[in-house]
């Protein structure tokens, strides 16, 4: 069944496929006086009635054209009320930098006076104050993706922010990871319960919510094959319909980051050992076991999810206490990509085993490696050339 209204801020519902509903909000209205929509997709059709009125509530305190006393400020606390579409992490992200970046900076100026002179200005002035380049530009993507919304609805007559420039940002190198230095995080975690979890981001180059929130349905240690389905995210407060609630696997952000991984064979004796371990744990504690959500690879010792915080704190500590270089966790998964590139694997595979949306993703950031491969290719080539 599909109800439908006429008009700025009203929507539609309808059932796309079963599983999928799909909500669509009159925001705007182009040029010719066509409607603009927006798309809001739930499981259920009361998640989709949810996330429309959620959208509708946030599109009413913002689709008039900005008085002369609404400030930046005002626009941006409102628009954000009505995110309901975006993961709860970028959500999150959105509000801190609204709050700490974006209103301290430009909040008191008046919405239909903001120009794109006082947005580079005030991206100067957060630099100045000890903000690094990269955090400045991604304070002003929001601002520009929220004003975008507003010259859509006729709040603005333009979009300031992307009228500004962006800021220089110098790429932040991080030292390749050697083979022996990879074999000694693999050494230093032995045993631990860390273990299969760092084998998996080493052997595979997972990202730490695909690897918390793999689950054993998408392991096949016969066949020697995974399946990558989704990221464990932890829900923000704000954000919890069910205060007992704080994990959920979210989709994958594109359809490159869905694959399917051969397990080398080291990797599968480690989710083969991990797998008894945790059904040992299951049995020594009892009733006390408890899953939040069922059949996940990687869990605390009681079920509950892991959280990708404290698991991070232990794998720094365990590396300072092997008298290793400390690393990022996020470091495992360049380092299977370096080394992958190094051992010859051409770029076209590294970058879907990584689940890059494009290819060129993967040059961009393995560039550094890639122009050493080429280096090194052409030295081997001239030796044999000059040397016969």
């Amino acid at each position: 069944m599909t109800s439908r209204r006429r008009g700025l801020g009203e929507g539609s519902i309808r059932e796309r496929r079963p599983g999928q509903w799909e909500a669509r909000v009159t925001v705007g209205f182009d040029a010719r006086g066509r409607q603009v929509r927006r798309s809001l997709y739930g499981k259920s059709r009361a998640e989709a009635v949810a996330k429309m009125n959620a959208a509708i509530r946030g599109l009413a305190l913002v689709v008039a054209p900005a008085s002369d006393r609404q400030t930046v400020g005002d626009f941006l606390a409102t628009w954000i009320e009505g995110q309901t579409s975006i993961r709860p992490t970028t959500l999150r992200r959105y509000r801190s930098l609204i709050k700490y970046q974006l209103i301290p900076l430009l909040g008191r100026v008046k919405l239909a006076q903001l120009t794109p002179q006082q947005v580079n200005l005030a991206m100067r002035q957060a630099v100045a104050g000890g903000l690094a380049p990269q955090t400045v530009n991604h304070a002003r993507a929001v601002l520009r993706s929220a004003l975008a919304d507003a010259q859509r609805w006729g709040t603005v007559a333009r979009n300031a922010a992307a009228l500004a420039e962006p800021l220089e940002v110098s790429a932040t190198r991080t030292a390749a990871m050697r083979p022996e230095e990879a074999r000694a995080i693999l050494d230093a975690f032995r045993d631990t319960e860390l273990e299969a979890v760092v084998g998996t981001a080493l052997y595979l180059g997972m990202r730490q919510g695909e690897i918390l929130g793999l689950r054993w349905d998408d392991v096949d240690l016969e066949r020697k094959v995974l399946r990558v389905t989704g990221a464990l995210h932890r829900i923000p407060r704000d954000q919890r319909s069910d205060p007992e609630v704080l994990f959920k696997i979210l989709e994958p952000k594109t359809k490159r980051s869905r694959r399917t991984l051969r397990i080398p064979d080291p990797l599968v004796e480690l989710l083969a050992g991990q797998r008894q371990r945790q059904r040992e744990a299951r049995l020594r504690i009892g009733s006390a076991w408890h899953e939040p959500i069922a059949g996940l690879v990687f869990t605390r010792s009681t079920g509950h999810p892991v959280e990708a915080t404290g698991m991070t704190h232990r794998f720094e500590n365990g590396l300072s206490r092997a008298g290793l270089t400390v690393r990022r966790f996020h470091d495992l998964r360049h380092a299977a990509a370096t080394l992958m590139l190094a051992s010859g694997t051409e770029l076209k595979v590294v970058s879907t085993v990584l689940g890059h949306s494009t290819i060129g993703i993967t040059a961009d950031t393995y560039a550094d490696v890639l122009q050493e491969l080429h280096d090194d290719a052409a030295d081997r080539l001239t030796r044999l050339i000059t040397t016969g």
